[in-house]
């Protein structure tokens, strides 16, 4: 009899133990592995020359820009800034040619970059969605003495929206 028992208690844990096993979770997101930033959307490859260049240093061709101010973009900006676009190609952004890029000297010294791309509204609000996405899920931030940010600027009834890049030295910038 107390055989039997054993023989049933052995059946018993041999079932529980060859059942079927739970599936392992997946990691969470925070421990999976990052994936890597889209490069069409890496600020850096705006950088033509180093803030801090001498206007007359400059490789191509520039050309004057006006800027007024627009009442989207920080205070002060534009104010003693004279901005050149270039006749040289000008870098890609999202995988397109730039529609603007805009190189702007204080003191005849390189302090911002501005590129834009003008996008239907729905076309733009995705491309600032996955530059923010490649940018860390930020649409603004600093690295060393640089500043980058990206916006839209407002709807202006237009067909296209502009989506801005804006480079800015801290260390030359007011």
């Amino acid at each position: 009899m107390a055989h039997a028992r054993w023989i049933a208690v052995c059946a018993l844990l041999s079932a529980c133990a060859s059942g079927p096993r739970p599936p392992i979770a997946p990691p969470p997101a925070a421990l999976a592995a990052p994936t890597a930033a889209d490069p069409a959307y890496d600020w850096h490859g705006l950088m033509v020359a180093p803030f801090g260049s001498v206007l007359k240093d400059m490789h191509g061709s520039l050309h004057e820009v006006l800027q007024f101010q627009d009442e989207s973009r920080p205070k002060g900006d534009a104010e003693n800034q004279d901005c050149y676009a270039t006749s040289a190609p000008t870098p890609n952004f999202a995988g397109r040619k730039l529609d603007e890029y805009l190189l702007c000297f204080r003191h005849d010294r390189l302090v911002r970059i501005e590129a834009t791309l003008r996008l239907a509204a729905d076309q733009a609000a995705l491309a600032q969605s996955r530059t923010c996405a490649a940018w860390g899920g930020r649409c603004e931030g600093s690295e060393g003495d640089i500043n980058f940010s990206v916006r839209l600027a407002e709807d202006s009834g237009e067909p296209e929206l502009p989506l801005i890049i804006t480079l800015r030295n801290a260390a030359l910038s007011p």
